[in-house]
């Protein structure tokens, strides 16, 4: 008969890595819903939706951790139990080949036997190897024993993509036709006490030689509910105190978050102190050195002004000095164009003097010639 398909696909996730678990729940729901830093210690349970059709992952604490007690891992896959009732379709088992032992082997079906003797028949592994791996990891002995028990059922995950993940899980939906039933908190009272109510007293004595009465059934039937309220009230705890731990981590958070702020505000207060004070130093210093170099120009500038008077007095005597040698020069040369002249006027006086003098004494010379001419004429005709 074909299988009825399933509104609500619930799965259940073992292993012995809770970060690998965790990294494998995310990818399935395509977001972030299992931190795969901190691992709780207890199961958790998260919702998605994938192609119409609604998915529950129950992801598990570490159950095969070789120092858990036996009382801890019932209660964890009693926990498990009652998340995924009315009861899981698949087991994904996450493993690491190269760290699988043969004690992991023996714990694993140990907790799968608790769901059901029939859990393997609901199993896949899925193989996660380590990020340094490459391609296909060679498997162990103690491997292949535990793909065997899973009806050789066995993925990797290398370049496995989540449309074939989810075909290989709804195949063992298909082939089981049903989700499993756990056998943790099942009992054959129902299914007898179905026969007894169609036994009349004495019959079916070669089936059950000692038959169970209605009082037994009443009792076992307040057992159970004394069972699960228990169950309840013990989960109501686990509730609250987890209630009081978060509030407990909130407060605690509070209260880091004001001592964070109260530790930022000393430092930035500190930190402003400092600069204040760095800026009043620098402040100072360089006014230090603006009046240090203030006094260097005042000083410089009267240094200055001293050695320009000096210079413009030494000029200006210069230029006396110079103005008055012009003044001789040129009264000197006043002095000498005026004895120039009067030579001048004396040569001109001489040579007309001299001239006239000359002409006086030609005159003189030519009227005795003239007196000698006549002198000697008259003696010339006497003679």
């Amino acid at each position: 008969m074909a299988a009825a398909p399933v509104s609500e696909l619930r799965v259940v996730l073992l292993g012995d890595s809770w970060s690998e678990r965790s990294s494998v729940g995310n990818f399935i729901l395509g977001k972030t819903e299992f931190n795969t830093e901190e691992e709780p210690d207890y199961c958790q349970r998260a919702r998605g939706l994938l192609k119409e059709k609604e998915i529950v992952l129950i992801n598990t604490p570490d159950l095969l951790h070789p120092n858990i007690t036996q009382h801890k891992l019932r209660e964890h896959v009693e926990n498990c139990v009652r998340l995924s009732d009315p009861g899981p379709h698949v087991f994904l088992l996450v493993l690491q080949p190269e760290d699988f032992t043969e004690q992991h082997k023996k714990s694993l079906q140990s907790i799968l036997e608790l769901f059901s003797d029939q859990s393997f028949d609901y199993s896949v592994i899925l193989s996660k190897p380590r990020e340094e791996s490459s391609g296909s990891v060679e498997k162990d002995q103690t491997l292949k024993d535990l793909i065997r028990m899973c009806k050789d059922r066995y993925l990797e995950q290398n370049d496995l993509q989540l449309p074939q993940l989810l075909t290989h899980l709804g195949q063992i939906v298909k082939d089981n036709n049903k989700h499993l039933s756990c056998d943790l908190f099942e009992d054959a009272a129902p299914s007898l006490q179905c026969d007894q109510t169609s036994l009349q007293p004495g019959e079916g004595a070669g089936f059950n030689s000692n038959p169970k009465t209605p009082e037994w059934w009443e009792e076992r039937k307040q057992e159970d509910e004394k069972r699960k309220q228990e169950e309840q009230t013990k989960l109501r705890q686990l509730q609250e105190e987890f209630e009081q731990q978060k509030e407990k981590y909130e407060d605690q958070r509070k209260e880091e978050d004001r001592m964070r702020r109260e530790r930022e505000e000393k430092e930035r207060k500190e930190l402003e102190e400092n600069y204040k004070t760095e800026m009043q130093l620098m402040k100072t210093k360089y006014e230090e050195e603006a009046r240090e170099q203030a006094e260097d120009l005042n000083d410089f500038k009267e240094k200055y002004t001293q050695d320009c008077d000096a210079l413009i007095e030494m000029y200006n005597k210069a230029l006396n000095d110079l103005k008055q040698s012009y003044e001789k020069v040129l009264q000197e040369k006043q002095d000498h164009k005026t004895d120039h002249k009067l030579l001048h006027d004396l040569y001109s006086y001489k040579q007309e003097h001299l001239k006239q003098e000359l002409q006086t004494l030609q005159q003189k010379q030519e009227k005795e010639i003239h007196v000698l001419q006549k002198k000697h004429k008259k003696d010339c005709i006497i003679a």
